[in-house]
């Protein structure tokens, strides 16, 4: 991962939790942001490491776990993995999923007020 990406993003998560009223009150608003940041470098190589691997096609740990489970869902679906999407098939799916979650987000809080 490219440092100036961690940089960028570890300057907007410090000012936005500079500028957060929840932080000024509380006293240890430092600590989170130190844990956040022993949590974002000890991730940063195995992380990287496997979306290199998923990436370049290589074989991963999870592959003998998830493999069997992912072959099986894309046969029941009928998706052939050597395939490629065109772009016009990619737009459409994309469409289509935002619309359908957009109607499921919209249910959920047309219908919160019913489910006490």
């Amino acid at each position: 991962m490219d440092k100036r990406i961690i940089a960028v993003g570890l300057l907007i998560y410090l000012v936005i939790a500079l500028m957060s009223r929840r932080y000024s009150h509380d006293g240890k608003w430092y600590l989170q942001i130190i844990v956040y940041l022993i949590v974002l470098v000890a991730l940063v190589k195995p992380l990287g490491g496997y979306m290199a691997r998923v990436y370049q096609s290589e074989p991963c740990g999870l592959d003998r776990i998830l493999g069997p489970l992912e072959r099986m869902i894309y046969r029941a679906l009928g998706i052939r993995p050597e395939d490629e999407m065109s772009w016009k098939a990619y737009a459409g799916a994309a469409i289509l999923f935002k619309l359908a979650f957009f109607f499921l987000l919209y249910m959920l809080l047309r219908l919160q007020g019913y489910c006490r």
